[in-house]
């Protein structure tokens, strides 16, 4: 077997720039090694009395309030067990954690950091109890056929709960709980079907559900002698696939920090567990710190600080893919993520690379200060290289409003920003995904905020067919729709959980695109004065459909942008439409303007092309999600409108008087406030083949874009101060 394991961990540690040792020699001996060995304990120690004495303080009065003897009692309301022997669970309870007040691993974690601080016997006997008790209620969601919990995190609370308790515990002790715990986790790797399991075989995806689990029960019980045969497979299986999936991070992120996935419940949420779980443990296990072979989590700061929207009180998101659109608040996350996370960027690459650690620390210098907090997390005794006390060098504002834009091209995501204060102005423009995990089909997309959401990416994740038939679909975006007559709709997760609402609806798309990929970032140019973004969409649509559907989207700073879609469908008859939406009203005013508020926000809308443009207003009470011929309200129904949301419930569809093949739309938006009544005035021209807008600013520069109408995408942007050209570029 130490043959085996050793020309494994050769190849495996080569690839990690780590030298090409034995698995003995590499993973040391004793216990604890898992974030913690023999030499950090003290350091442990020393937090616990320092930095981090507050923590410990909760902590430990959370412990001392623990019941000394806990058993596991199921609550018999929330499951029932059928004759076919599976527990079926009784809503709200969708997994196993959900029937019982105490899961045992979290428990038996903190009540082991307890001991490991005081040395209190009293703590590392309680500690062990709860261990017991988290082996009882996993073994018996295991027999019953469903799942513990969708994440892996109880359960790995408990295998480090043991490694940090193993060096004191009696031989019985130790094979009374890791040899039936190995077992499990053996068990579920090809284990019996449970209710919406979570294998988490997906390297592309989280990795935080039953595979992940294999490397930490390896790595807790290799060299014991209660099982290694089967703890050094799990260690070499569970050591390629975090291999291959922090390979994988690296290749999406290409030093933007974007992980894999942008919907922020995911790549602010759990994602980033699973990288740093391993780095940290890699590092307490081998005595070696590999984090730099693999950067994602190095620049994560970088695509945090894009990624949000600053009010003051709290931060925003864009609502991208798969996310809630009820507030777009990342209180969520900031609550229990983000402030970790950036903890550990610094912690793992701060002292290496300083200039991604000052992003990270000018981030939490502007969290909410009730948000820099650790909760009950083990994290702030074992992150010793972060200081949470230190200096900034300079402003945070000034650290990271050093650009206007930035690109990630694994998502397709251009963000653009006048600053980084709640008074600038914000937009995201989709050109190009690589990638789809959790994404909708929404390329050439655009969202604006100003002092709240303007232009908005609309409907939510919910458990009613709204979940299909709106919330993910081109109709829900700030895009483009080519209808075509019977086309089906494009195909989407359903919604899942004991309220979901069934399909059964069978319904064609409402003109939207039919593939998540496909589309092509054709420029992204971005300058002290203006950001410009070309996207080519054909290939995202349904090629019955579409001949072109080309956007060129200029933000000129701070709150001016001009779109020219370039739409061309196979036959005439099928309507082509821009759309936008709003959260509340639009109001028409003249030179085919509109303006739509947003509590001190205001939005003006201009169409220059079509000339004789209809315009419908779509929206309000029993309207606000219209696709495929029927509204899809969502599952809370008119209780979401009651209080404020970023749901939008409002649509303006621009179309051509008379449908023809060939399409162009114009477009002027000016972003402000409720203060401004009018929107500042504009002139269009054409010249040949290429379609010209001109406009003054409120600061008195003049402004003009020309666009080529067909042929090549490009066109040109120029701009005067008091008639001297400034500006002269040529859009590529």
């Amino acid at each position: 077997m130490k043959l085996l394991l050793s020309q494994t961990l050769i190849l495996l540690f080569t690839c990690c720039c780590l030298a090409a040792e034995d698995l003995i020699q590499s993973i040391r001996e004793d216990h604890p090694r898992i974030y913690i060995n023999a030499e950090t304990i003290p350091l442990l120690r020393t937090r616990a009395q320092g930095v981090a004495k507050h923590y410990f303080e909760i902590i430990k009065k959370e412990v001392d309030a623990l019941p000394d003897y806990p058993v596991l009692k199921l609550n018999e309301k929330r499951y029932r067990i059928d004759d076919d022997g599976r527990a079926r669970f009784i809503a709200p309870a969708r997994e196993g954690q959900h029937l019982v007040k105490y899961r045992g691993g979290g428990e038996a974690l903190r009540t082991a950091l307890v001991y490991l601080i005081t040395n209190d016997p009293h703590y590392r006997d309680k500690a062990y109890r709860y261990l017991r008790v988290a082996l009882e209620l996993y073994q018996w969601c295991h027999k019953h056929w469903i799942q513990v919990e969708w994440h892996n995190f109880d359960r790995l609370d408990a295998i480090i709960a043991y490694d940090w308790l193993a060096a004191s515990l009696s031989d019985e002790q130790r094979r009374n709980f890791i040899v039936p715990m190995l077992e499990f986790v053996n068990e579920l790797q090809n284990g019996k079907y449970t209710y919406r399991r979570n294998r988490g075989l997906r390297i592309d995806a989280g990795f935080y559900g039953d595979r992940s689990l294999m490397w930490y029960a390896g790595l807790a019980a290799y060299g014991d002698g209660y099982n290694n045969a089967l703890a050094g497979k799990m260690l070499e299986t569970g050591y390629e696939e975090h291999v291959k999936m922090l390979d994988f991070r690296d290749k999406v992120s290409n030093s933007t920090g974007l992980l894999a996935a942008a919907t922020p419940g995911y790549s602010f949420g759990a994602y980033p567990r699973a990288t740093f779980n391993f780095l940290l443990s890699m590092n307490s296990a081998t005595g070696k710190n590999i984090a730099c072979r693999w950067t994602h989590m190095r620049d994560y700061p970088k695509w945090f600080s894009w990624a949000v929207i600053p009010t003051g009180d709290d931060f925003l998101h864009y609502g991208i893919g798969d996310a809630f659109h009820f507030n777009n608040s990342m209180a969520g996350q900031l609550r229990w993520s983000i402030y970790p996370t950036l903890a550990q960027s610094i912690h793992l690459y701060g002292k290496k690379f300083p200039d991604c650690a000052a992003v990270a620390k000018a981030a939490i210098a502007l969290l909410p200060e009730q948000t820099k907090d650790f909760r009950n997390s083990i994290m702030p005794f074992i992150l010793y290289n972060f200081d949470p006390q230190e200096k900034l060098k300079q402003s945070p504002i000034e650290t990271l409003s050093q650009k206007r834009a930035t690109y990630f091209p694994s998502f397709g995501l251009a963000i653009m920003r006048s600053g980084f204060t709640p008074e600038s102005t914000f937009c995201l423009f989709r050109a190009g995904a690589q990638y789809t995990n959790h994404q909708h089909y929404d390329e050439s997309h655009f969202t604006i905020y100003k002092h709240a959401f303007l232009a908005m990416d609309t409907g939510t994740r919910t458990a009613t067919m709204h979940h299909n038939y709106y919330a993910p679909q081109t109709v829900a975006h700030n895009s483009i729709l080519i209808h075509m007559k019977n086309e089906p709709l494009a195909p989407f997760w359903k919604p899942w959980g004991p309220t979901a609402e069934k399909d059964t609806y069978n319904l064609p798309a409402h003109g939207g695109q039919y593939k998540l990929s496909g589309a092509k970032r054709l420029a992204f140019t971005s300058e002290d004065l203006f950001t410009y973004v070309a996207n080519d969409a054909t290939a995202t649509y349904h090629p019955g459909k579409c001949s072109e559907a080309v956007r060129q989207f200029v933000y000129i700073y701070p709150d001016y942008f001009v779109i020219y879609d370039r739409v061309e469908s196979v036959d005439a008859d099928q309507i082509k439409e821009f759309l936008i939406h709003t959260q509340n009203e639009p109001v028409q005013m003249p030179e085919k303007t509109w303006h739509a508020d947003n509590n001190k926000g205001r939005l003006f809308m201009r169409t220059l092309l079509p000339k004789n443009a209809r315009v419908d207003k779509i929206g309000g009470k029993g309207k606000r999600f219209m696709a495929s011929g029927r509204n899809w309200p969502i599952f809370e129904g008119e209780k979401a409108f009651a209080k404020e949301n970023h749901l939008g419930q409002w649509r303006l569809e621009v179309k051509y008087p008379q449908e023809q093949k060939i399409n162009r739309f114009l477009h002027i938006i000016e972003a402000t406030d409720t203060g401004q009544e009018h929107m500042i005035k504009s002139e269009f021209t054409r010249n040949g083949d290429i379609d010209i807008v001109k406009f003054t600013d409120r600061a008195g520069r003049k402004w003009q874009l020309g666009f080529n109408s067909k042929g090549k995408v490009d066109g040109f942007i120029k701009a005067w101060n008091d008639d001297k050209l400034i500006l002269d570029k040529k859009l590529l």
